[in-house]
């Protein structure tokens, strides 16, 4: 039996499908909702808020959410305070439309919006009606650190870290600048300054990630628009956390592959021998 201060807790399960980045941003919302006074189930009864979070670059991925969702319709009917939100590129991509048509979610949240759900709940809580929010941070990107894996109960021996977002590329095959907005990138400081805490935390492996990441260079170069300094990025991890033992990144674009990025893979040891490249469009 519960106790009653176990009775009154607030608990979340985060639903995650897609890749890497859709891992990575359902690490964040856990850290964001669990710095907001909410605790991880991984039972849907005993959830209070329940997010989906999406890919669309999956085959049939809409179809498939609409069916997830289906199927939460009588749990609202059984708990009417039971807050069901759609974050992810499906959630980016339909935005209103998505409230329209299922009428028992209570929040759309695009990716850039993550750390505003605490908020966006307590919207819905206070009886003001369904909310979406699913604007790009385009002109004061925000990346969320990495602080779950700190505490001892999210340990991990691998761990994801942002580099950049969006893309710029336009291939005819994918939706990721629709979803995930334009390049957008973080600085080397705030990235090497997130590897060292996890490093300090117990993770021994790190992948960098980013829709074509290395495309990397500071946010404030001056250097021309094509010229990746990823190379660089990579050699500073190397040199500045020495306790990594492995670091990977994903994923990356043909037109970025520079010889300074393959010298990377032949002198850094803390790099693979091999480089994952995706040739998605054949």
């Amino acid at each position: 039996m519960l106790s009653r201060t176990e009775e009154h807790m607030k608990r979340y399960l985060v639903q995650t499908h897609g890749c890497q980045m859709s891992v990575h941003d359902s690490r964040r919302i856990e850290e964001v909702l669990s710095h907001a006074g909410y605790e991880r189930t991984d039972d849907t009864q005993l959830a209070d808020v329940i997010v989906v979070n999406t890919c669309s670059v999956r085959e049939k991925a809409e179809h498939k959410l609409l069916s997830l969702l289906g199927t939460m319709k009588p749990m609202k009917l059984e708990r009417p305070n039971l807050i069901v939100a759609v974050a992810g590129c499906v959630a980016q991509q339909e935005g209103d439309k998505l409230l329209a048509r299922v009428p028992h979610i209570d929040v759309v949240l695009g990716p850039d919006n993550i750390a505003e759900l605490p908020g966006l709940i307590e919207h819905v809580k206070a009886k003001n009606g369904q909310i979406s929010r699913t604007v790009f941070d385009v002109h004061d990107p925000r990346f969320l650190d990495a602080t779950a894996a700190i505490s001892r109960r999210d340990r991990e021996v691998s761990s994801f870290v942002t580099v950049m977002k969006g893309c710029d590329e336009r291939c005819t095959f994918c939706i990721v600048p629709t979803t995930r907005g334009p390049e957008r990138y973080r600085s080397e400081y705030e990235i090497v300054r997130e590897v060292e805490g996890l490093v300090d935390a117990g993770v021994q492996e790190v992948t960098l990630l980013g829709q074509t990441v290395n495309s990397w260079h500071e946010p404030t170069s001056t250097t021309e628009e094509s010229e990746s300094q990823f190379a660089a990025l990579l050699r500073s991890i190397a040199r500045k956390v020495p306790k990594l033992k492995r670091l990977r990144y994903t994923s990356p674009h043909p037109r970025h592959v520079t010889d300074a990025l393959v010298r990377c893979h032949t002198e850094l040891e803390v790099l693979p021998a091999h480089m994952h490249l995706p040739v998605q469009s054949g």
